[in-house]
Parts: structure tokens; C-alpha cells; sequence
């Protein structure tokens, strides 16, 4: 049985724990969504119990570990508007990043 590979990068100067798994999509596990912004679990549960979280998976939440990136940058992005500043940092570099990957793939296509 294969396992998730796990590795650890650097998000706006905060370190955040990743895997990957068999099937090759990244996750996160909900304590560390919540570590690197300085919140409890607790809030991560409750915002994948969410309209706006079940809306973005697409489906009810179940696995009581790992979450997807895009699900684990929406809760850092909810966290940002409420003025928590760590969030407002990953939230401002993964946007960031995010811009900047696409530019470089439109210019590296033509």
C-alpha cells in the first residue's frame, strides 16, 4: 500500500506541512491549516461544516484529517477578512503566487 509523502514549505516566511497522496493530490491536515494562522482546529471543523466550504468542495466534508489546498486557502482567506494577520500573509502570497504561475505559463505557451 503506498503511502502520502509529506514535505514542508514556506508560505510568506510561515512554515506549512503538506502531503502528497497516492493519487497525487495535496492535502493538508486540518491542525496545521489552523497552526499556521494561529487559530484552533476547532475553527477549521466549523468552517468545512459551512455553506461557502460544502459550496467550493462541491460535497459534505467527512474526512476528519485532510483537506484540500483550495478548501485550506479559502479558510486562511476567511481569516484574513477577519484581520487575522498571519492568514492575510498566506492569503496575500498564495494569491500572489497564484497570479504570477499563471502569467508565466500564458507567456511560456506563446
Amino acid at each position: 500500500m503506498d503511502k502520502a509523502k509529506r514535505a514542508l514549505i514556506h508560505i510568506a516566511g510561515i512554515e506549512v506541512e503538506v502531503f502528497q497522496l497516492p493519487n497525487s493530490e495535496y492535502v493538508m491536515s486540518q491542525s496545521q491549516v489552523a497552526k499556521a494562522v494561529g487559530a484552533n482546529e476547532f475553527q477549521v471543523r466549523y468552517f468545512l461544516r459551512s455553506i461557502f466550504a460544502k459550496k467550493m468542495s462541491g460535497k459534505d466534508f467527512n474526512d476528519p484529517n485532510a483537506i484540500s489546498l483550495k478548501l485550506a486557502s479559502a479558510f486562511w482567506m476567511v481569516q484574513a477578512i477577519y484581520n487575522n494577520v498571519n492568514a492575510e500573509a498566506l492569503a496575500f502570497e498564495c494569491v500572489g503566487e497564484a497570479l504570477w504561475n499563471r502569467c508565466n505559463k500564458a507567456f511560456m505557451k506563446g
